[in-house]
């Protein structure tokens, strides 16, 4: 069974009626055949997804945001996994909105390896009026501005296996909640 475990994705094609875009980042979990993520980015605010892996690391699961207009989207979502030569994972993905949207479609996520460490930020910025972070793993993975200067967001996480371990989460759960809470209290104005 392939291991989902701290790996990072980035959408890097989705059909019309998605919200999944090139800036949306997936940050995956997993114990035994149980596979969870968190999103956001682009057009989702945030989001969440829940998996059962089978033995060939196929996917089954159901997801669930708020987009950027507000509204609360959730859909079922079949991947398949193909192993890239460089080590990484890409995901094919065939997708169907089942509340808040209507439509189907296929999408594919790449695994982010050593490039982007946090790209879940870039959606906040828009939303809580913060400025965008931008993450990269230095040579000595810290974790670093597009600039290559050390970053003073309060995001921190390591490499350990190729992977990003997550030890930041609690920094960006909470990054997600103010976003959260100023998009509610902007609706109620």
């Amino acid at each position: 069974m392939l291991d989902y475990d701290a790996r990072i994705f980035r959408s890097v094609a989705n059909s019309d009626g998605g919200d999944v875009n090139g800036r949306t980042t997936f940050h995956y979990h997993q114990r035994d055949d149980v596979v969870w993520a968190t999103y956001a980015g682009g057009s989702v605010v945030f989001g969440t997804l829940l998996a059962k892996v089978d033995a060939f690391g196929n996917l089954d699961m159901r997801y669930q945001h708020v987009s950027i207009d507000g509204n609360f989207k959730s859909g079922c979502c079949q991947s398949r996994p193909e192993s890239l030569p460089d080590g990484r994972l890409r995901l094919h993905e065939r997708w169907q909105w089942t509340d808040g949207a209507e439509g189907q479609g296929s999408s594919i996520v790449e695994e982010v390896s050593g490039q982007c460490f946090w790209a879940m930020t870039h959606n906040l910025r828009n939303v809580d009026g913060d400025r965008r972070y931008h993450h990269f793993l230095g040579s000595a993975g810290e974790a670093t501005n597009s600039t290559g200067a050390g970053c003073d967001c309060g995001l921190r996480g390591r490499r350990d296996g190729g992977r990003v371990v997550p030890g930041f989460l609690s920094g960006v759960v909470e990054l997600a909640n103010r976003a959260l809470q100023r998009t509610a209290l902007a609706r109620r104005r």
